[in-house]
Order: structure tokens, then sequence, then C-alpha cells
């Protein structure tokens, strides 16, 4: 497995200053219950991933090419779709954004989640599209300097 990150999954990286807002030596900001509420649209809007991907299931060529030039997420990303069945061929749109964890978490309140957003779509001659959504969540570990991600 390689142990970088391709262009465009440099997404996934990100400075900590992002979050000066939201998180403090002796506070973290929950996210609050209520939609409308500005610092959860704020928070919202910094955990979107500008990352859209496309490929073709089965084979998803393009995550294979990225993960053998050696890019590690697009690697485990790649392997996690071949986890599901589905009609072949299917056109796969990814996208990527992190969560926060919610004021009840056991683990406080903070970055804890990666959530990879997949939709399956086969276009059927005479018929709708068969659409399928899938959610992968990929739980984040970290420490000063370095990221690590795993499932």
């Amino acid at each position: 497995m390689g142990d970088t990150l391709c262009e465009e999954c440099s997404v996934l990286s990100f400075d900590d200053e992002i979050f000066k807002d939201f998180v403090g030596e002796d506070y973290i900001i929950p996210l609050r219950q209520g939609p409308d509420d500005e610092v959860n649209k704020r928070l919202n809007e910094l955990l979107k991933l500008d990352y859209t991907r496309s490929d073709t299931f089965p084979d998803l060529p393009g995550l294979a090419a990225s993960a053998e030039a050696g890019c590690a997420f697009c690697e485990v990303l790649r392997e996690e779709t071949l986890r599901y069945t589905l009609p072949e061929p299917s056109n796969i749109t990814y996208r990527l954004r992190y969560l926060w964890s919610p004021p009840c978490a056991s683990d406080g309140v903070g970055l804890y989640m990666l959530l990879a957003e997949l939709t399956a779509k086969v276009d059927r001659e005479g018929s709708d599209p068969y659409v399928r959504l899938i959610s992968i969540a990929f739980s984040i570990e970290s420490a000063q300097g370095t990221g690590r991600i795993r499932e």
C-alpha cells in the first residue's frame, strides 16, 4: 500500500487552523441541533470536501491506477467499494466529507469520521435507471503532524 495521496485525495489533508473558531485549548463547540444555526452552517461548510470522482464498477480503473501510483486512500476506497455487490457495469460517483461528532459522543466532541458517499447508477433502456446509495465510514486517528485513516 502506498503512503501518499494523489492530487484528488489531497483534500483529505487540512490545516487544523480552519477549526480555530470551534476548538480551543479549553473548549470545543458542539454541533448544535438547529440546522439554521450560523455556527452549525459554518462548521458544516468546513467539513465538506472538494472531492467528486467518477469510476466504473467492477474494475474501478481510475482508483486502480491511482492506487498503483501510490495513493493510499484510493487503494482503500477501491477495496471497500469492491466489497459491495452491484450490477455491472455501474457508474460510480464518490463524494467525501468529514463528520463532527455529536455532543453525546463518548470520545468527546470534534472531528471524528470521514464519510465516503457512493452513488452507483446503471442506465436501463426503457425504464428508470438503477441507483444505489452507499456510505462508507472511516474513523480518524491522528497525532501531532500526522494523520491516519482506518475503516
